[in-house]
């Protein structure tokens, strides 16, 4: 299972590179240049290393949620604080904004946040920079912001295409949901053709009193993703329904065998009190079909007896 995803792996590199390079820049520049200046490109530096101390150590905070909208901001007011006391030579960074927007945020967003941004823009140019070469900036400012688009575009369109392709959970490396119900009709045929059993599990995570904690959530979720990984045999396979929701295959496996499997998954994490994991099994029947042994483990939820923590 991919812990790291590439994504968050290339946001890491980028805020150390970017935040390092920035702390150097304001310290060299701090004997010469205005201390708001400085001081405002020392804060900016300080947001990128954070964000890349979030992202280092993977921690789950809501914190980390906003950090982005921090950066965001960081930039737009020190492109204007580099128009008041930076001078033509700090300029550039009206170019960098709209390249952040469509980087961290998506489409639509980014389409937003660059559009507010304009104005402020005009404003840099017209401040900073002689009339013969307002126009010159203003083409440049456009062209990087079209590119930008441009760019944003093909990886939602890209992203968009590649989706029917991608078959499990980047975050737990289980299969996706859509994917549960073929793969179950498929086992149902060679238990029937091989006379022999064959379970789904559904095992339900439930963080009670914290679920506007959505990364303690996820937090959570992934520890039982890898739980589930080490207790299942090599041909059992699991799947995310949900945020909170899991479905096991388990082939030539009675009751027992699924109870005991279960049990040992919920051992392998470690919850609060107030925490409670919630587990259905269904057993294959004649005439039974995918829809109706999902039906059958998801009534089997609120069995009392199969509830933990």
């Amino acid at each position: 299972m991919n812990s790291y995803p590439p994504i968050r792996l290339i946001k890491l590199i980028y805020c150390l590179i970017a935040g390092i390079g920035l702390g150097g820049i304001a310290i060299l520049d701090y004997p010469t240049s205005h201390l708001a200046l400085s001081a405002g490109t020392m804060l900016y530096s300080m947001v990128l290393l954070t964000n890349a101390v979030f992202l280092l150590f993977k921690y789950k905070i809501k914190t980390e949620g906003y950090l982005s909208q921090l950066l965001i901001i960081s930039i737009f007011a020190y492109s204007l604080l580099s128009a008041r006391y930076g001078g033509p030579q700090h300029a550039f960074w009206i170019y960098f904004f709209p390249v952040v927007a469509f980087f961290l945020f998506k489409l639509n967003t980014g389409i937003l946040l660059t559009t507010l941004y304009i104005p402020a823009a005009l404003y840099i140019i017209i401040e900073t920079s002689q009339p013969l070469h307002q126009a010159q900036m203003v083409f440049s400012f456009a062209v990087v912001t079209m590119v930008s688009l441009f760019l944003s575009f093909v990886k939602t369109r890209t992203n968009s295409l590649l989706d029917p392709l991608i078959s499990r959970d980047l975050n737990t490396g289980a299969q996706l949901a859509k994917f549960l119900r073929p793969a179950l009709a498929i086992e149902i045929t060679r238990a029937e053709r091989e006379g022999t059993g064959l379970l789904l599990m559904q095992l339900r995570i439930q963080l009670e009193g914290k679920r506007s904690h959505k990364h303690e959530m996820e937090e959570t979720v992934t520890k039982y993703a890898k739980s589930i990984s080490e207790n299942l045999r090599l041909f059992d396979r699991y799947y995310r329904i949900d945020k909170q929701s899991f479905s096991i295959i388990l082939p030539h496996a009675t009751t027992q065998e699924g109870t005991r499997i279960a049990q040992n998954i919920i051992q392998g994490v470690t919850l609060s009190s107030a925490n409670k994991t919630t587990f259905g099994l269904a057993s294959l029947n004649v005439g039974d079909t995918a829809d109706s042994l999902i039906h059958i483990s998801e009534d089997e939820l609120n069995n009392v007896s199969n509830k933990y923590g």
